[in-house]
């Protein structure tokens, strides 16, 4: 049995040259994307890990990074009277 290199190897030995140019760019596009895959390999998140060191938000708290101050008047929010 041929191994997958034998294989390839045949094949483009019947392929015309403008053909061998089309398999000449994959090739090259594949080596970049490995040598890319190769420096980014760890997770995004990861990178930024430490960077960001703040205590914990309550969800009042969030909510009030969002969209501002509750206004409370007699126990009741603005937007409930």
């Amino acid at each position: 049995m041929l191994s997958i290199k034998e294989r390839i190897v045949r094949k483009l030995q019947n392929l015309p040259e403008s053909n061998l140019r089309e398999v000449l760019d994959l090739v090259e596009y594949l080596e970049a994307k490995r040598a890319n895959a190769s420096q980014n390999d760890t997770d995004p998140l990861l990178s930024v890990l430490g960077i960001v060191s703040a205590e914990p938000l309550s969800s009042d708290q969030i909510d009030e990074e969002l969209y501002g101050p509750l206004l409370v008047r007699d126990g009741v929010d603005e937007g409930e009277a």
